[in-house]
């Protein structure tokens, strides 16, 4: 999902030199992202059982933490709240995908 995701952000990043970001911000998205979502899905394995509650429930997680991380790396309210909204969106659709097509793992 993470994977994913951030391959979507790539190129929303790149379709703009406001948005650009530096290299290694991809490379720590996918850390931490990846902690955080796994993470969430743990969480909720626990509390939710229909996959679409739960994919809208680790895309927000995710989204929400790296936008607080991001904000407190200094980047402007205009970017953390646009990004966030774009984060849950790019990590919505490949978590609907894999907790739809993988349910019985989850």
């Amino acid at each position: 999902m993470i994977g994913l995701g951030t391959v979507i952000d790539y190129f929303v990043h790149s379709s703009s030199e406001r948005f650009a970001v530096p290299s290694w911000y991809y490379r720590n998205k996918v850390i931490f992202g990846t902690v955080w979502g796994a993470v969430a899905v743990l969480v909720s394995l626990k509390f939710i059982q229909n996959y679409r509650w739960r994919a809208l429930f680790v895309a927000l997680v995710v989204a929400v933490v790296l936008q607080i991380k991001y904000f407190l790396e200094g980047y402007d309210l205009f970017f953390v709240f646009l990004f966030m909204g774009l984060h849950f969106l790019m990590f919505l659709w490949p978590a609907w995908f894999l907790f739809k097509k993988f349910n019985y793992l989850f």
